[in-house]
């Protein structure tokens, strides 16, 4: 109780599944109307009766080889699609899409966790929600990983190193996002940065103090090479042959100590930088 038109019609609504699936239609009605409805509606092909047998035969032919091919192809474009999907839903990274105005056309499962909201509620929202700073990155797209600041759906911020590349399809501007959360590298550049700060001030105080002690210590041995030099050359009151020979241990003895005190003062310059 339907027509043929109604048959298709029917058919074409179950999409990408039977699409392949070709249609010729049979009609003593040929009239140019039902030829262009027919076409219209999803046929492949429109014979009028009465029709040459080979006619016939080589347009379901054709047709029914021409289905196969897209059959094939279909299947091939399912499997790589089913492919793709799995990979973009196992990465860790952050997989978005958006168009030209900044739209969120696709995301991967690790973009929901990233950004903590389910993957589906993010298409069709600004990627400008997630990333304020989306357009400059654009900008700047192409020339590496860029580190910038974040925010997730409860509002809180993250780090994000953020690579993108430009795409066109089927006439349409499309830009792919990949975002990294660097929360722990960054936890930890500041953990070590804070590190190496407390280590140059514990360097810089312990040369200072280096550099002090040392200039100290020369008072002291200042009055101990004046005094063993006025013993030793005092010509009103010569010294004994065991007073000399004291005199001579104090003298050599403070001599040893002012170069291992010139040692310390020339190590801390070197740690001063100078």
């Amino acid at each position: 109780g339907v027509s043929g038109w109604d048959v298709v019609a029917v058919l074409r609504q179950f999409g990408a599944d039977i699409a392949y699936l070709p249609v010729v239609f049979l009609t003593s009605e040929a009239t140019p109307m039902r030829r262009a409805r027919s076409i219209l509606i999803g046929g492949d092909a429109f014979l009028a009766k009465p029709v040459d047998p080979v006619e016939l035969v080589n347009t379901i032919t054709a047709r029914g080889g021409r289905g196969r091919e897209l059959r094939s192809l279909f299947s091939r474009l399912n499997a790589s699609d089913e492919r793709f999907r799995a990979i973009m839903g196992s990465a860790n990274e952050a997989i978005l899409s958006t168009d030209d105005s900044g739209l969120i056309v696709y995301g991967n499962e690790g973009a929901g966790r990233l950004f903590g909201i389910k993957t589906e509620a993010m298409i069709g929202h600004p990627i400008g929600d997630f990333i304020a700073e989306w357009e400059g990155i654009v900008v700047l797209g192409g020339r590496g990983a860029l580190e910038v600041m974040a925010k997730r759906a409860d509002g809180t911020a993250l780090p994000l190193e953020v690579s993108v590349a430009r795409w066109r399809a089927l006439g349409r501007g499309f830009v792919s996002w990949i975002g990294r959360d660097i929360t722990r590298r960054k936890t930890a550049e500041d953990g070590l940065r804070t590190a190496m700060e407390a280590a140059d001030k514990a360097n810089q105080a312990k040369s200072e103090f280096l550099s002090s002690m040392s200039h100290e210590l020369r008072t002291p041995l200042n009055a101990i090479f004046g005094f063993g030099q006025l013993l030793q050359y005092n010509p009103k009151e010569p010294l004994t042959e065991m007073q000399q020979s004291c005199v001579v241990h104090i003298l050599k003895g403070g001599d040893h100590l002012l170069k291992l005190i010139s040692e310390i003062l020339d190590l801390a310059k070197i740690e001063a930088g100078h």
